[in-house]
C-alpha cells in the first residue's frame, strides 16, 4: 500500500536550495524507521545504507527545491488523480516542489518494501549539482547501478546526458516498455554529475508523474508516480548484478544535431566549450574587434560561458523551446538569475544553433545529391 500521507508530509516541507535542513532531518529520521544506517557528508548529502550484501541497488533524489512561496496555509489537495497544493489566504496555487520531493517518496518507500537498498539524498541539486558535485564516491564502490526519479512527467528514461550514461545490456533488462517508458536524452542532474565523476555503473533519470517544475502551478499525477516506484521496484527486486558503464562526454567536440558528424566537422574543427565556438561564430558573423553583446554585463565576477554553454546544451537537445519555456522550466539551471540577461544569452543561442542546424541540412542536402549523381553514373555503366 503506496503511502500517500508520507508524499504529503514532504510537500509540506519547504526546502529551497540551500535552506534543506528541515527537509534532511525529516528524511533522517524517515530513513532510520525503515532500517537504514543514515550518513551526513560535509556537504550536507544524505547516504543511507540498508542490510548487508555485497553489491546494492541505489536509489538517487535531491533535497532541494525552486519554489519560493510557500503560506503558512499551504494546503496540499488531492483530486482524482492529480495532486496540487493552494493557499487560501493568497487565492492562488503554490508549488509542491515534487522536483523532487517525488523522488525522495520513491525513495523512502523502497527502502520500506527491501532489504537491501542505498539511497543517496543530494543538497543544491537546482543550482548546479552542488551536492553531488562534492559527492563521496566510496560510497557508490558497492552498488550495482543508480536510479534517479527526478525528470517531470510520467513516461521518460534518460538513458542519455551529454553521453549515454547507462549500458545497453542494461536497458535490455529493466523492461521499460512494460511500465509505459521511453528512451530520450535528458539534461543535468546527479546522476550525470555521478557519471562525471567515475561512478562507473549505469545509472538512469526517471519520470516521476509532476508537471510543471518550477512554478506555483506544479502539480503531480498520483498514478504515475505510483508508476515510478513500481518501475523502480522491478528493477531493485529484479537486476541483482552489477551493470558497469564508463561514461564518455559527447559535450566536448559536440557530436551533432541530427546525426550529420559534429559541429566540430564544420567551420575549422571546432574542439572547445561552446564560448570558443560563438566567439568565433560572432567575430566572423559581425567582424573581428566588434563589440559583443554577451560581454556587456555589469557583472564583475559573472562567468557568462557557462551559462552559454548550459544555453546551447539545452537548445541542441530541444531547439524548439521558446525563452518563456526556457526560463519557466530551467532557469535554476543558470548561474545568471537575470530574466534579461537570460534572454540575450537566449537569443544569442538559438541564432548560434539555427545557423548551425541549416548548415548541416546544407551538408546532407549536398551529400545527398552527390550520392544520387554518383547513383546515377554507375546506371549509366551499367
Amino acid at each position: 500500500m503506496k503511502d500517500f500521507e508520507l508524499l504529503k508530509s514532504l510537500y509540506e516541507i519547504h526546502a529551497p536550495s540551500g535552506r534543506e535542513k528541515k527537509m534532511r532531518k525529516f528524511v533522517k529520521r524517515m530513513a532510520t524507521q525503515r532500517g537504514g544506517i543514515v550518513v551526513q557528508d560535509s556537504a550536507g548529502n544524505l547516504y543511507v545504507t540498508k542490510g548487508e550484501a555485497d553489491t546494492y541497488p541505489c536509489i538517487c533524489a535531491h533535497l532541494d527545491q525552486v519554489q519560493d512561496a510557500h503560506s503558512k496555509d499551504f494546503k496540499v489537495i488531492k483530486q482524482d488523480d492529480i495532486i496540487f497544493a493552494y493557499s487560501a489566504k493568497s487565492k492562488a496555487q503554490q508549488g509542491l516542489g515534487a522536483d523532487d520531493k517525488n523522488g525522495i517518496w520513491i525513495a523512502l518507500e523502497l527502502l520500506g518494501e527491501l532489504d537491501v537498498l542505498k539511497c543517496a539524498f543530494f543538497v543544491g541539486e537546482e543550482v548546479g549539482c552542488v551536492g553531488s558535485g562534492r559527492a563521496d564516491m566510496e560510497f557508490f564502490k558497492d552498488v550495482r547501478y543508480c536510479i534517479q526519479p527526478d525528470r517531470r512527467n510520467g513516461d521518460d528514461l534518460i538513458t542519455s546526458i551529454s553521453g549515454a550514461i547507462c549500458s545497453e545490456d542494461f536497458l535490455a533488462a529493466i523492461d521499460y516498455a512494460k511500465f509505459g517508458y521511453k528512451e530520450t536524452t535528458g539534461l543535468m542532474t546527479d546522476v550525470e554529475e555521478l557519471c562525471e565523476k567515475g561512478v562507473g555503473v549505469s545509472c538512469i533519470n526517471i519520470s516521476c508523474g509532476y508537471y510543471n517544475p518550477h512554478t506555483d502551478e506544479e502539480c503531480t499525477s498520483w498514478s504515475e508516480l505510483c508508476n515510478a516506484f513500481d518501475f523502480a521496484h522491478h528493477i531493485c527486486t529484479k537486476l541483482t548484478d552489477v551493470y558497469p558503464h564508463k561514461y564518455v562526454s559527447t559535450w566536448s567536440g559536440y557530436g551533432g544535431y541530427g546525426g550529420y558528424g559534429g559541429y566540430k566537422n564544420y567551420g575549422g574543427g571546432y574542439g572547445g566549450t561552446y564560448g570558443d565556438w560563438y566567439d568565433d561564430w560572432y567575430e566572423k558573423k559581425y567582424g573581428s574587434g566588434t563589440s559583443q553583446p554577451k560581454r556587456d554585463y555589469s557583472y564583475t565576477q559573472y562567468d557568462e560561458d557557462q551559462d552559454y554553454d548550459t544555453m546551447y546544451e539545452l537548445l541542441s537537445e530541444y531547439p524548439h523551446l521558446t525563452f518563456d519555456e526556457v526560463w519557466r522550466d530551467y532557469q535554476t539551471q543558470f548561474i545568471c538569475m537575470d530574466k534579461d540577461l537570460a534572454h540575450i544569452i537566449y537569443d544569442d543561442t538559438i541564432d548560434f544553433v539555427s545557423e548551425k542546424m541549416w548548415e548541416e541540412m546544407a551538408n546532407q542536402d549536398a551529400y545527398d545529391a552527390k550520392s544520387k549523381q554518383m547513383e546515377f553514373s554507375f546506371a549509366d555503366c551499367g
